[in-house]
C-alpha cells in the first residue's frame, strides 16, 4: 500500500518489538499514524488482539514468532539510476574547402 507517498513492505509471520503508540482497526489508519509518529518504525497486526494494527518501535523485523502476526515497514527506496552522461556533440564540419598539410614539400 502507498500511504502519503510511502511504499510499505509486508512481512508474513513476523513482528517488531515494543509498542510505539495507539492501535487501529485498519492498516491505513495505523500507517498514517506511524508516519506521523517519530517513535514508530512499523506496524504489526495482532490476530490475538481482534486483528488490531499496532504501531511498533522495531526497527528490526523478527520472523521467528509462530503466532500468525504480520508486520509492515516502509520499504527502502532504491537509489535512482544515475543519468547517463550525454553524448558529446560531434565536431562541426569546417566551412569552406578542406586544406591538407604536406610536410617538407614546396
Amino acid at each position: 500500500p502507498d500511504v502519503e507517498g510511502s511504499t510499505w513492505c509486508r512481512h508474513e509471520n513476523s513482528f517488531l518489538y515494543s509498542y510505539a503508540g495507539a492501535s487501529f482497526d485498519t492498516l491505513e489508519e495505523a500507517q498514517e499514524a506511524c508516519l506521523a509518529n517519530t517513535k514508530c518504525n512499523g506496524i504489526t497486526q495482532e490476530p490475538y488482539y481482534s486483528g488490531r494494527y499496532t504501531q511498533r518501535m522495531g526497527p528490526d523485523v523478527h520472523d521467528w514468532r509462530p503466532t500468525g502476526e504480520t508486520s509492515w515497514t516502509v520499504c527502502e527506496e532504491p537509489e535512482p539510476e544515475p543519468e547517463p552522461d550525454p553524448e558529446p556533440d560531434p565536431e562541426p564540419a569546417p566551412e569552406g574547402p578542406a586544406w591538407c598539410s604536406h610536410e617538407n614539400s614546396f
